[in-house]
């Protein structure tokens, strides 16, 4: 857990006297182009949770983001004040600040909840024209991540955001770790999120649902990011992104374990008798796959460092 925290610190430092130096630099007449590598460098090369982190430290990133993207992001935040919008948990821009993204949970049936996720940006042309799409979806129990609840946007530009919900399943519901996603042309879709594993020590491929890892945000985040996801849309049943251990890397931490209220409520609701249980008590082939999993990325880190 150390060792990650330490890594998120040095990598802040790291691009915070990138920064600095790249400003400086433009103060002397050395770079006047400094945006532009803000921009095309910095940003681009970063994740939202990096983003999120830079910003409280860095003031001059700040100032370079805000002086950038700011006849961008006017229009929108002055639709979205129009608008006079619920927002539950915090809004989402993209890199470039050309959209913004929240989710709405609201009371619905007895323990049930509704989600509404909403997608507002720019379309291009000449008039900075704005547009808002939004999608409601109805037997929502919870967010995913308790503790931030807020859309994120995959590489198309869609707004996405994860929870657990109803999903069909040949003929019948199932409750599953679904992703609602909408685009700016209104198209929405809801998947069902499910974890492979490959064979272990006498055990063969396995398909796991969420709900085993909504108690462990860290290991869920890391396996939410392989770089190996395979589509299936079945008829009869809901469309699936299924995501493969093989090529996930985990953190030293990745065995944390957090009570997820949200699932305790959903099962108690629907009188299931799961249990939410710490790493040890998850099903033995599960943490085979997982810690074989984290042991192999560590010998190739090695094996690496030593090139």
């Amino acid at each position: 857990m150390h060792t990650q925290f330490l890594s998120n610190v040095i990598r802040v430092h790291m691009f915070s006297f990138f920064i600095c130096v790249v400003v400086n630099a433009s103060l002397h007449g050395m770079d006047r182009n400094y945006g532009h590598v803000i921009r095309e460098i910095i940003i681009a090369n970063i994740d939202r949770d990096m983003h999120r982190t830079l910003a409280p430290v860095d003031t001059t990133y700040n100032k370079i983001i805000e002086d950038t993207y700011r006849p961008d992001k006017k229009p929108i935040e002055n639709f979205i004040k129009w608008k006079s919008c619920d927002v539950t948990g915090y809004k989402s821009w993209n890199k470039d600040f050309s959209k913004c993204a929240w989710v709405t949970i609201s009371d619905s049936d007895p323990g049930k909840k509704n989600l509404q996720l909403t997608l507002v940006g720019l379309v291009n042309d000449d008039i900075n024209r704005v547009m808002s799409s939004s999608r409601l979806w109805y037997d929502f129990y919870c967010p995913v991540f308790e503790d931030d609840v807020r859309p994120f946007f995959d590489k198309d530009g869609r707004a996405c955001f994860y929870g657990f919900g109803k999903t069909t399943n040949r003929y019948r519901h199932e409750i599953s770790l679904i992703e609602c996603s909408i685009g700016l042309d209104g198209e929405a879709e809801c998947c069902a999120c499910q974890f492979v594993t490959v064979a272990q020590k006498g055990y063969g491929n396995t398909v796991y649902w969420g709900d085993k890892f909504l108690s462990f945000p860290i290991l869920l985040k890391a396996w939410l990011k392989s770089k190996r996801v395979r589509i299936s849309d079945p008829v009869n049943a809901s469309k699936s992104k299924i995501y493969n251990i093989k090529a996930v890397t985990f953190p030293d931490d990745y065995k944390t374990f957090k009570k997820h209220v949200g699932l305790e409520n959903c099962y108690a609701l629907c009188k299931h008798k799961r249990q939410i249980t710490p790493y040890a008590c998850l099903p033995e082939e599960l943490r085979i796959a997982i810690d074989e999993r984290y042991e192999e990325q560590q010998r190739e880190k090695i094996v690496i460092e030593k090139k």
